[in-house]
């Protein structure tokens, strides 16, 4: 390798990083960076690391293996690679021994497992599962975990997927994809697409028809909505063309409430964030607002129960998605299909 390319790492493995205890070893990447590390540090961190320190000096070739007085280890793995591998070797004493971002985890991995890092793969999947780096980039860390086979992590990325917008196909892919196979995308989009289905399915309950018995009996009352304005009229004074709806022994909510959940269902089509949905449910919007206004009775409750259809409705929805989540299988392909029981 070229001495001229050669270059040394940054800070906490610079040359200068550690003044008062300075590194006795050099790791080289395979991508000509520098590493300025600690014997001691490694070999209690790893039985390869260990036992290439009582190993008999290089002859030949090799024997010139130094740089600043310094042995220098050349390792087949790129600098963000090896960058990652440290920082599971080294005490978190400060910031800059954590690992912040996913780049070169994927292959941190592997190499924690090459060189018998202790703890080091656990260590790796704490961070995948890890609220700050789940939540913001769950497609890397599925296709991370889908491809190191871990099955547990697979589904908590993926089920944090859901709170992201569909790709348009402008942003840029996950780098990690370019790793895993076209199954494995399939299968998160088939996840995606079954869970929509099920909210879009508790989404639209409080709106089907019922039979009259239903309504006259509340202990038979198949949702808690059934007892909302838009359903009642022997207690409420509706303005005319409002209140609920007949026809011939079943009953239909008002017909704003329907307009209602189908706004919301057309505008979040495609969406399976529960949050984004009730938010959306609870909201009255101004076409919704303008088919109250004529009806005191529903101006004055509609309100008021739709925050409390929304809880209720976000309740149902994550016990759904948790059900979706349980059934599905990201490493096999043995995930249901949900078909809706419509009453």
């Amino acid at each position: 390798m070229d001495e001229a390319q050669i270059r040394d790492a940054d800070h906490p493995f610079s040359p200068t990083s550690d003044t008062e205890n300075p590194s006795d070893l050099i790791l080289l990447s395979m991508d000509a960076v520098r590493f300025y590390v600690h014997w001691s540090v490694l070999a209690y961190a790893s039985v390869f690391f260990k036992d290439l320190q009582t190993l008999p000096a290089p002859s030949g070739v090799d024997a010139d293996q130094t740089f600043d007085g310094k042995p220098v280890v050349p390792l087949t793995e790129p600098a963000v690679v090896v960058g990652k591998l440290l920082r599971l070797c080294y005490p978190r004493t400060s910031d800059a021994f954590a690992i912040a971002d996913l780049d070169g985890i994927a292959g941190a991995y592997e190499a924690a497992k090459k060189y018998l890092i202790l703890g080091g793969t656990a260590n790796i999947e704490a961070i995948l599962v890890d609220p700050r780096i789940l939540d913001a980039q769950p497609h890397r860390v599925y296709a991370i975990a889908y491809h190191h086979g871990l099955e547990p992590i697979a589904k908590k990325a993926a089920m944090a997927t859901l709170s992201k917008l569909p790709f348009d196909g402008k942003q840029p892919h996950p780098p990690e994809y370019e790793y895993i196979p076209a199954v494995a995308l399939w299968r998160l989009l088939a996840f995606h697409q079954r869970c929509v289905d099920r909210l879009i399915h508790e989404l639209k309950q409080p709106c089907y028809w019922q039979h009259q018995s239903q309504l006259q009996n509340p202990t038979r009352w198949v949702h808690p909505s059934l007892s909302a304005v838009w359903w009642r009229d022997e207690d409420v004074r509706h303005a005319q063309h409002c209140g609920p709806r007949y026809a011939e022994e079943d009953v239909g909510p008002a017909a704003w409430f329907s307009r209602h959940i189908d706004a919301v269902c057309d505008k979040l089509a495609r969406c399976a964030d529960v949050e984004r949905i009730t938010t959306q449910l609870s909201r009255i919007s101004g076409e919704t607002l303008h088919a109250i206004s004529a009806c005191p009775a529903c101006a004055r409750e509609a309100p008021d129960q739709l925050e409390v259809l929304a809880r209720d409705v976000k309740a149902s929805m994550k016990r759904e998605l948790s059900l979706e989540l349980t059934l599905s299988n990201f490493l096999t392909d043995e995930s249901p299909f949900f078909v809706p029981l419509i009453p």
